[in-house]
């Protein structure tokens, strides 16, 4: 069951926050919690990757890749990365 923490009205359009599982829901985006290699392999962000499939997880070693090329990390500290959202695109517009 969802839980809202927070609505607030914008000049966009609304802002929602809300908890629970996020496949159950639907939205423009989903921001989740990531480490900065990118990883996929703990916690909510394992789960993100494995609801959104294989493509997400090649997609997000192209990016360390692209960024090892210019020596820098892959999502450094208070940084974020946009991607399609594949396997979540029933749901979703972009996950970051």
């Amino acid at each position: 069951m969802a839980e809202l923490y927070m609505a607030r009205t914008c000049r966009h359009g609304i802002l929602r926050v809300v908890g629970g599982e996020p496949w159950h829901h639907s939205g423009d985006v989903l921001i989740t919690p990531a480490n900065n290699r990118l990883s996929g392999r703990e916690g909510m962000d394992a789960r993100i990757h494995a609801e959104a499939g294989e493509e997400m997880t090649q997609a997000t070693r192209q990016i360390c890749l692209d960024q090892r090329k210019i020596n820098a990390p892959p999502c450094a500290v208070t940084t974020n990365v946009v991607t399609s959202p594949f396997g979540l695109s029933d749901r979703y517009k972009h996950v970051i």
